[in-house]
């Protein structure tokens, strides 16, 4: 495995993805959609980051969601932020789907 400190600086190392669908918010998919043509992020990379974040800061906020039925959206997702997500799924009140819109609300 590589090991430079310059790169290692710069880049985060690779982790294995797991492919999961979850129900989001048609603003807040928006919000990834245009952020990834403005970054130098896919839509799944975006939502890795507000994920890590949320696990990181553990700071739940309880939102009002419009619609009760979102639609279904595919992701690429690091296998520790599903695991984050499950733990704190298993240690809170919220579903998994409400901490994944969560995550993105929190960073708007």
């Amino acid at each position: 495995m590589m090991n430079n400190k310059f790169l290692n600086n710069k880049f985060s190392k690779r982790e294995k993805r797991i492919r999961k669908t979850y129900e989001i918010e048609d603003d807040l998919y928006n919000f990834l959609e245009e952020a990834s043509l403005t970054y130098d992020a896919s839509v799944s990379d975006i939502l890795n980051f507000c994920i890590a974040e949320l696990i990181r800061t553990n700071d739940l906020k309880i939102y009002t969601s419009p619609n009760m039925k979102n639609p279904l959206h595919n992701f690429n997702i690091a296998v520790s932020n599903v695991k984050g997500l499950a733990k704190l799924s298993e240690t809170t009140p919220f579903t998994i789907k409400s901490l994944v819109n969560m995550s993105v609300k929190n960073i708007l």
